[in-house]
């Protein structure tokens, strides 16, 4: 479209007939864009074919007398790994030389922002977190895990036992604590709080309600939660008006 680039691929995609790209406007523009490489990939048969008034016969012949020439194959250099192979025209560069990614065959091992290696095939030059996620186990601890938004952070020192791309979240370790009524229990440590009452406790307690009434209550709602507690007792008291 008339910009120019370092590196410009023209790809002519014709076999037969040469269609719009006989047309010698077209053949400058296409020619003129790359500032330090040009490489042109086609069936150049079917272009030195066209009468002297197109510019791709001469343009193929002063081609084939530069070092470069016109060959049957081109060299891919990975940028990453440096290795160079071969593709010769007509075979297949998938699987054995170009990765679906946009690089070599070769494991990246490019070091992730989480510490760990990348395990995924080469990707040239895309970071890595944009091709695949980590799978190797989480080696962060307390407050530097990960947490979703509204979630406090960790205050143990416990492992993640997550996988590494995934949000840690609260501690989820089994950790035994003595209940505020006394009982020895064994809840996940995010659980763990100063009032030490927790749903996890089968205790049941004797509590007096708002009415004066006393009812065996579940611990938790003693010390915590009787919101929702609903007096079983005989009210006892007279109607007005009775």
């Amino acid at each position: 479209q008339g910009e120019e680039s370092d590196v410009v691929i023209l790809a002519l995609t014709r076999s037969t007939t040469p269609g719009f790209f006989k047309e010698n406007n077209r053949i400058c523009v296409s020619l003129s864009r790359a500032r330090h490489l040009q490489v042109v990939v086609g069936n150049f048969k079917c272009f030195e074919q066209q009468n002297k008034g197109c510019l791709w016969p001469s343009t193929l012949q002063l081609a084939r007398q530069t070092p470069a020439g016109i060959s049957g194959s081109i060299s891919l250099k990975c940028q990453c790994h440096q290795t160079t192979r071969e593709f010769k025209v007509g075979s297949d560069p998938f699987p054995t030389l170009i990765s679906a990614t946009g690089g070599c065959c070769e494991q990246c091992n490019k070091k992730m922002s989480c510490g760990h290696i990348c395990n995924s095939v080469c990707h040239g030059n895309v970071d890595c977190g944009a091709v695949a996620k980590c799978v190797k186990s989480c080696v962060r601890r307390g407050p530097k895990c990960t947490m979703e938004d509204g979630d406090s952070p960790r205050t143990c020192n416990h492992e993640c036992r997550k996988l590494c791309s995934v949000i840690c979240g609260p501690c989820k370790e089994k950790v035994k604590t003595t209940c505020r009524c006394g009982k020895e229990l064994t809840v996940e440590c995010h659980t763990i709080t100063e009032r030490g009452s927790y749903k996890e406790c089968p205790s049941m307690l004797e509590h007096i309600l708002p009415c004066g009434h006393k009812q065996t209550v579940k611990c938790y709602e003693k010390y915590v939660d009787h919101s929702t507690v609903i007096c079983k007792s005989v009210c006892g008291q007279m109607l007005p008006d009775c």
